[in-house]
């Protein structure tokens, strides 16, 4: 993973979540050091990979101290491979980034995803009399009962969540399996002989489109209030809903916490990014008629340059608006506001919403009641101010897709219904449907194939920031 402004991003105002852990600078040739990076990287590794930064508080502040420049040089990438290697019962390979900035400086530890079968220690480490890793210990990230996310021996209740993650990845392999040799089949002919039909479509459709409705129309309000000016933009907003409604959660810090803790984080600003912690006071979270919502703009900064707000209910309802990203570039990085839209990156927004639904809807599911059934996941996406627009590949320039006509149609919306029980190797179907009405907005020969669309959206999820 380069060090891309994602990434800058990312540590401008890191948390930790299950993909992420914090650590203060700490020497890593000493047993304690040891111990720490083989436990934290076997963890990420079991819980599907991550980050693992080194430079940092747990609340997110920078770790500055007297020692961290004699520390630093230690985090070579060949040290910290071999503690990995040393430890785990499957060699996986890590990646060893250094950061430096004037306020700061972090080491950050990438740990692969798509474990297949639990990795776990292999050799015991004893300092003296103490034992710091025992044999045959497996090691996950999970959370106490202040969902706070900890690398720790894997405790009962985190047993299915290992299994269920190392399915998933099992079943990705078969699904590109079936892809690769099945493509003449109709999947959408099979789907509907196998999946049940919804008695209550109409009405989750009503739903979605009154929510995006209401969502839209408290941004407005926000805008007015703050008496901000925007520029010309277009937009894309999300709602996603999960039936049945949760009766389980408050609107308050610690149900932020809990949805920060499962954002799967494919990108330096995720979609329902917590802003608590934001330097800017205006940014963090606010409580408003049961929801909690933020609004973000930022005009002239360069790690932060778009309009960003949304709103969450403990109920199981979340939206989302931001203006498009090819409004929102700088001036000197070319192109024209209204002019274009990069499709490529619509597909990965669109993978990395719907990847993050489907794991709030995990995050509101009952943990001590394994047997009951899931629900269903309902997203919408509505995009505005398309008219004129043509189709681009700015942002990967090495991507192509076909040329398109101006778009004649102002606002596309799609919809779609994922049960929550669907693991995540099988949501890119989903953002499938999810694109297919926005392409045909740019004339009846554009065709976004279906293996394009599933390569980013896979490229999406293997991310994690």
């Amino acid at each position: 993973m380069p060090l891309n402004d994602e990434l800058v991003r990312l540590l401008e105002n890191p948390t930790e979540s299950l993909s992420r852990e914090l650590k203060r600078w700490f020497d890593p040739s000493i047993p304690n050091g040891i111990a720490k990076i083989a436990k934290v990287c076997l963890a990420l590794y079991n819980s599907n990979g991550g980050l693992f930064i080194v430079g940092f508080n747990d609340d997110g502040s920078p770790h500055n101290s007297d020692e961290s420049e004699q520390i630093k040089v230690l985090y070579t990438q060949d040290r910290i491979q071999g503690i990995v290697s040393r430890y785990s019962s499957i060699l996986f390979e890590i990646e060893v980034i250094q950061y430096e900035d004037e306020n700061k400086s972090a080491v950050i530890v990438v740990v692969p995803g798509g474990v297949k079968t639990p990795t776990y220690v292999k050799s015991e480490l004893v300092d003296g009399e103490r034992t710091l890793i025992k044999h045959q210990s497996v090691y996950f990230r999970s959370l106490d009962s202040n969902h706070t996310p900890s690398s720790s021996e894997i405790q009962g209740r985190d047993w299915e969540r290992l299994i269920q993650i190392c399915v998933d990845n099992r079943e990705a392999d078969i699904g590109r399996f079936i892809r690769r040799h099945l493509t003449s089949i109709n999947i959408e002919s099979i789907r509907s002989l196998l999946v049940e039909t919804d008695t209550e479509g109409e009405t989750s459709v009503s739903a979605i489109r009154e929510y995006l409705d209401e969502g839209e129309q408290r941004f407005s309000e926000l805008i007015q209030q703050r008496e901000e000016t925007l520029p010309e933009h277009g937009s894309y907003q999300a709602a996603c809903i999960i039936l049945p409604e949760s009766t389980s959660h408050e609107a308050d810090s610690e149900f932020l916490r809990l949805l920060d803790t499962y954002n799967p984080r494919h990108s330096g600003w995720p979609p329902w990014w917590n802003s608590s912690s934001a330097s800017t006071e205006e940014w963090r979270p606010q409580h408003y008629e049961g929801n909690l919502e933020a609004l973000m703009i930022g005009l002239e900064d360069v790690l932060f340059r778009g309009i960003d707000y949304w709103r969450i209910n403990p109920a199981g309802k979340f939206y989302l608006y931001r203006a498009l990203d090819d409004d929102m570039r700088l001036p000197d990085r070319g192109g024209e506001a209204l002019s274009q839209l990069d499709i490529g990156l619509v597909v990965a927004r669109v993978s990395e919403i719907v990847s993050t639904c489907h794991s709030f809807s995990n995050a509101l599911s009952d943990p001590m009641s394994p047997d009951e059934e899931g629900g269903i996941l309902h997203i919408g996406i509505r995009w505005k101010r398309l008219a004129g627009r043509r189709i681009h590949s700015w942002t990967n320039p090495r991507r192509y897709f076909p040329r398109s006509n101006p778009a004649i149609q102002d606002e596309v919306e799609s919809l779609t219904a994922i049960s929550v029980d669907v693991p995540r190797s099988a949501l890119c179907q989903y953002v499938v449907e999810l694109i297919r009405p926005l392409a045909l907005a740019f004339g009846p020969d554009t065709v976004i194939s279906q293996q394009a669309i599933e390569e980013i959206c896979h490229e999406t999820f293997a991310r994690r920031y």
